[in-house]
């Protein structure tokens, strides 16, 4: 027996499907006639077939498909990962600042300086009148509503008086209105004068040693004289119930 080399066994393979076809179409009795053993057949037919009479050209090779090569895995491209974007800040709208108006500083009130005695004079002694009657003389002061103010002892006991002022103007028969014989105070007028009156105030307030200045007639013996004054300093207060 020869032996068939690996290379041609699927010839043989072949050659055993056409004789079974071929003894099939003969119509034998495959039921009645066992099948010839295969490795019988092939013994017989290898050893009847000369070695030469085998011919690579007899038995078709057949090619094996290549072998599909694999596609290279595309490698996924690395997923970007997604930074999120940085919610800007609110940007502060800047508020303008009102300009600041500079608070106007309060001059200090400067205090009043006291009168000169020059001063006072010449305020007061345009309304200081010189008062006559037949046993004396005296002085007085115009106020308000055309009244002259003076002492009850200067006009007692008379019911007239003759009244002159600084600037000349002259009252002969000016009459006595009333008078307080325990507060030593008469009124006299009404007189129809454009002298400017004197304001009188409260002098309750003035302290003790305060200033004081008095201007009139003291044992004045001229007809048409004008007033004089002096200073001192307030002694002391009377009251009367």
């Amino acid at each position: 027996m020869h032996k068939v080399s690996p290379g041609k066994l699927p010839a043989v393979g072949l050659l055993l499907a056409l004789l079974a076809v071929l003894a099939l179409a003969c119509g034998a009795e495959a039921t009645e006639a066992p099948l010839p053993d295969a490795t019988a057949t092939l013994s017989a037919t290898l050893v009847s077939t000369p070695p030469s009479s085998l011919t690579t050209a007899d038995v078709p090779t057949i090619t094996p498909a290549p072998t599909a090569t694999p596609a290279p895995t595309a490698t996924p491209a690395p997923t970007a990962t997604l930074v999120p974007t940085a919610t800007p800040a609110p940007v502060a709208t800047l508020v303008p600042m009102p300009t600041p108006v500079p608070t106007p500083t309060a001059a200090p009130t400067p205090t009043p300086a006291p009168p000169s005695p020059a001063e006072i004079y010449a305020r007061v002694s345009p309304s200081v009148a010189f008062i006559e009657t037949p046993t004396g003389t005296g002085s007085g002061v115009l106020i308000a509503g055309g009244y002259v103010v003076t002492n009850a002892h200067v006009v007692w006991p008379f019911h007239e008086a003759r009244v002159v002022f600084p600037d000349g103007s002259e009252f002969k028969d000016a009459p006595v209105a009333n008078w307080d014989y325990m507060a030593d105070l008469a009124i006299i007028g009404p007189l129809d004068t454009g002298i400017e009156p004197m304001l009188l105030v409260d002098g309750e307030d003035i302290p003790i040693g305060s200033d004081m200045f008095l201007i009139g007639y003291p044992d004045e013996d001229e007809s048409f004289p004008q007033p004089t004054i002096t200073g001192g300093i307030l002694s002391r207060l009377r009251e009367w119930d």
